[in-house]
């Protein structure tokens, strides 16, 4: 029996990209959803007011998967396309951040979620990618904050440098060193798998190859090659013995020899069973077996047990 095809790389990657799509949009429709009820029982959610970039937001990622659906269909390059999504994730990210207090967001720790699927899809360079990506962006957004020269929405302060620097420059190392050292772990466990994906591989490759070439051998035998279980069921019959007893592996496998073959079966325990020069018992016998279209045929037969 033949394994199946196993799925190459490009093939695994565009599976996890596609369920990385699927993740993006009930994630960000989740906790903008959740927002936009909480504003339905009252005017002021923990992260703010729910502004109309909130609606804008979710309905970009919605867009935006679209036309990932689109360009997947259209371009071979998948991992190009990988790494356009994980960027475009911390960008979105940091959007998110933005309409929810900039400093104050509590939306921060998403940026671990898209690191780890930078690892899960492109191991260690996709992880370092995205953990360098989001120190940037939120980086950047926190000191732009800081010093007046953005104001985003859903802030309750009025002059953001009412926070210490020292605070500010705390919470920037802070996340960015969480950020590497998820990467770096994440990134470890996903080339282990990786690595423990590309042996089964070759050993499938290798047990395909052999139970190929076993077939093979079996099929090509003149003799007929019967191969019984403990229980002395059939689990092998080959051609040549197809041919000989005028039976089918079908017909006859899975059931005990002795329905089919019962003057065989006579002969399994017997005390003929002689010693041979490496102590291996084998029992060597000639008998007559009917077939179903024709007169009982003559037989010797060789019997031995399995090693």
């Amino acid at each position: 029996m033949i394994s199946p095809k196993q799925k190459t790389p490009q093939e695994e990657l565009l599976r996890e990209l596609q369920i990385l799509m699927l993740l993006r949009v009930l994630c960000i429709s989740f906790l903008l959803g959740a927002l936009i009820f909480i504003q339905v029982r009252a005017s002021r959610t923990y992260v703010g007011d729910i502004h109309t970039s909130h609606y804008l937001l979710l309905a970009s990622v919605y867009f935006i998967s679209i036309i990932y659906v689109f360009l997947l269909k259209r371009s071979k390059n998948i991992r190009l396309q990988a790494y356009l999504q994980l960027l475009v994730d911390t960008f979105i990210i940091t959007v998110l951040i933005y309409t929810t207090g900039g400093i104050e967001s509590i939306f921060s720790f998403l940026y671990i979620l898209s690191i780890f699927s930078g690892s899960i899809l492109l191991y260690r360079r996709g992880g370092m990618m995205v953990a360098s990506s989001s120190s940037i962006f939120y980086g950047l957004l926190l000191d732009l904050h800081y010093y007046g020269v953005v104001h985003p929405l859903s802030s309750r302060l009025s002059y953001p440098d009412q926070y210490q620097s020292s605070y500010l420059f705390f919470t920037i190392a802070a996340n960015m060193a969480a950020f590497y050292l998820v990467a770096y772990l994440s990134s470890f466990l996903s080339e282990q798998t990786r690595k423990s994906r590309a042996a089964l591989r070759v050993r499938e490759s290798d047990l395909t190859r052999l139970e190929v070439l076993n077939e093979s051998i079996i099929g090509s035998l003149r003799s007929g090659l019967i191969v019984l279980d403990e229980e002395e069921r059939i689990i092998l019959f080959n051609p040549a013995a197809e041919k000989m007893f005028g039976l089918t592996a079908a017909q006859v496998c899975g059931h005990p020899i002795r329905d089919h073959l019962p003057r065989l079966a006579g002969h399994l325990v017997s005390p003929f069973l002689i010693s041979g020069p490496s102590g291996q018992q084998t029992q060597l016998i000639d008998i007559s077996c009917p077939r179903p279209d024709e007169e009982d045929m003559h037989l010797q037969v060789s019997i031995s047990p399995l090693r």
